[in-house]
């Protein structure tokens, strides 16, 4: 081998022992910290806002639910996520930039933020923080009174922004058979009424009283859907659609001898629902949703395996 090629060996070998300490060193000097107080039992109350609108999650008898701007339940998938990525997430102290102009630089202002708070149980801030998206693969935040600016390795503004169809469940009603006494249906064509002794459920309208068969398809699926009984889209009744006399009623009488009423209205595609428990929202629902509980006695008469496409 020629000797200049030698050296170029070696000066390579040695740029690259230099570069690999550098690094190293660098890293072993990187301080990390939490963002968010790391005791995450001290925190009872989140509110997360950009400049258009705001929700606030508060942990109630140790469950985090949204408080505002309507009370309904958090979505937990998500809100788990959020406290992985946002509220345990780490950063390193050293800032990226400083001074008030990079705050501006960085859109880390009081109008163009996306700001979180955090409260301890004597409604105390324990800390505001600032986050902007500069279309990077990771965003970039301050804390509030704080020059420094700082990045995080997450898209918190993209993924958790204050839209209350990202943060509340899906579910508008989750009522289990062993929670039901009774269910009464009305509708244009009928009305009936079905009851529960044990595992067994009893169908009654004006015309057929019987026992429904173990396994039965239509009831199945009247089960399933108040289990789970959800909405893609809320109304306030300020901005729903005009609703006028219902096509359905349903009312639910439970065991613990409360009841809760529903109301289901046509709309030009699908169906609006209303529920005494929110007096004042509107669900917009599928046709399934109205059609599970307008069914004809025949069909709650099926037995398991009977084709449901052949009955009425």
């Amino acid at each position: 081998m020629k000797k200049n090629k030698i050296i170029l060996i070696i000066v390579f070998l040695a740029l690259l022992i230099v570069a690999i300490y550098l690094l190293t060193t660098r890293q072993e000097k990187e301080t990390l910290k939490p963002i968010f107080p790391a005791d995450s039992t001290s925190i009872v109350r989140i509110e997360i806002a950009d400049p258009d609108t705001s929700i606030i999650i508060t942990k109630i008898n140790n469950q985090w639910q949204i408080t505002y701007p309507i009370k309904w339940e958090v979505n937990e998938d998500h809100f788990k996520m959020f406290w992985t990525e946002v509220l345990r997430e780490q950063y390193s102290i050293e800032p990226i930039a400083s001074g008030k102009a990079a705050l501006n630089q960085y859109s880390l202002t009081d109008t163009t933020a996306l700001k979180i708070k955090v409260y301890d149980n004597k409604n105390k801030l324990i800390k505001e923080v600032w986050f902007s998206d500069l279309n990077n693969p990771a965003d970039y935040f301050c804390f509030k009174g704080d020059n420094n600016v700082y990045q995080i390795k997450r898209k918190v503004c993209l993924n958790y922004p204050p839209k209350l169809d990202l943060w509340r469940s899906s579910y508008a009603l989750r009522i289990f058979p062993e929670q039901l006494l009774a269910i009464e249906v009305k509708y244009t064509k009928n009305s009936y009424k079905l009851t529960r002794k044990g595992n067994i459920w009893h169908y009654k309208d004006s015309k057929e009283d019987f026992d429904i068969p173990p396994g039965n398809v239509t009831m199945g699926k009247i089960l399933n859907a108040l289990a789970s009984l959800g909405s893609g889209t809320i109304f306030t009744r300020d901005n729903a659609p005009k609703l006028e006399t219902p096509a359905c009623s349903v009312k639910l009488i439970l065991t613990d001898n409360s009841t809760i009423q529903i109301e289901m209205y046509p709309g030009e595609k699908n169906y609006f629902m209303t529920i005494d428990r929110y007096p004042d929202l509107v669900f917009e629902v599928p046709f399934d949703t109205y059609f599970r509980f307008t069914r004809f006695a025949a069909t709650f008469r099926a037995k398991e395996g009977d084709p449901e496409e052949l009955l009425p």
